[in-house]
């Protein structure tokens, strides 16, 4: 798709159910909260007749079940953000609401003002950040899909800006 300068494109990024890496995702957190459940009886358990690998256990169960409630709760509030990803000539504006927090955020930056373009994968954590010299917009293109994220790509590419990263 090329992108005419004087064309207005909005995107809209997919509802949670339809984002990349959802179900491999909501898995893995199942696996690892049971596994959590699991070890923690079993050090419980253990703790009376091995009290070195008992009590070690009881430490780095809690410091595994921390870092899973962290990524928990890091999916929890990417499922409550919606983005909406305008571009107007050659400004672009990210218009972002966290359902959550009940929080608005509107970014913009002009493609003129763009020194330089950075393109971060893998596709399900894919961002773009157009680096201006006052100010910087980060793209969560993982919220928006795989072809919507190539359209974007291909659109700052045609504005004549660089990117830096391997766009597909």
């Amino acid at each position: 798709m090329t992108c005419a300068t004087k064309q207005q494109l909005k995107f809209f990024s997919r509802p949670y159910q339809r984002r990349m890496g959802l179900i491999p995702m909501s898995i893995s957190m199942l696996m690892a909260w049971i596994f959590i459940a699991f070890t923690f009886c079993v050090a419980s358990a253990t703790d009376r007749q091995f009290v070195l690998w008992g009590s070690l256990m009881l430490v780095t169960v809690p410091a595994f079940a921390f870092f899973v409630a962290m990524l928990s709760f890091h999916g929890l509030r990417d499922s409550q953000q919606k983005h909406v990803l305008t571009i107007d000539g050659d400004q672009v504006s990210l218009y972002s609401y966290d359902q959550q927090l009940r929080m608005r955020v509107n970014k913009q930056i002009s493609l003129e003002d763009v020194t330089s373009a950075e393109y971060f994968q893998p596709s399900d954590t894919a961002s773009l950040v157009l680096n201006g010299g006052a100010s910087n917009l980060e793209i969560p293109l993982w919220a928006f899909g795989q072809e919507t994220e190539k359209q974007i790509v291909n659109c700052v590419k045609s504005s004549g800006v660089k990117i830096i990263g391997n766009p597909k």
